[in-house]
């Protein structure tokens, strides 16, 4: 039986997969996209796309625009899931 993942743990996956040699663990829900973790116009983009594949959900261009810390892309993605936000993940 796979090991239950958290929406928490699966976004800073997500947005460590977009920083090059970025750590999950060093990861925290207060980061500034920008300030704190470099992203730039085209890692906004990666998160975006990465988002939509794991989430199964779209993302407008203008919401992801407007997310600028780790949590409020972790508040994005619970109001917005259409899949049970406790299944578990494969």
């Amino acid at each position: 039986m796979p090991e239950l993942t958290t929406i928490e743990q699966r976004v800073k996956e997500a947005v460590a997969s977009c920083i090059h040699g970025g750590r999950l663990d060093e990861i925290r829900k207060d980061h500034h996209l920008v300030d704190d973790l470099g992203f730039d116009s085209l890692d906004i983009t990666m998160l975006e796309m990465d988002l939509e594949e794991r989430f199964s959900l779209r993302i407008a261009d203008s919401d992801i625009r407007k997310m600028e810390t780790v949590d409020h892309v972790i508040g994005y993605i619970m109001e917005n899931m259409t899949n049970d936000p406790w299944q578990e993940v494969q």
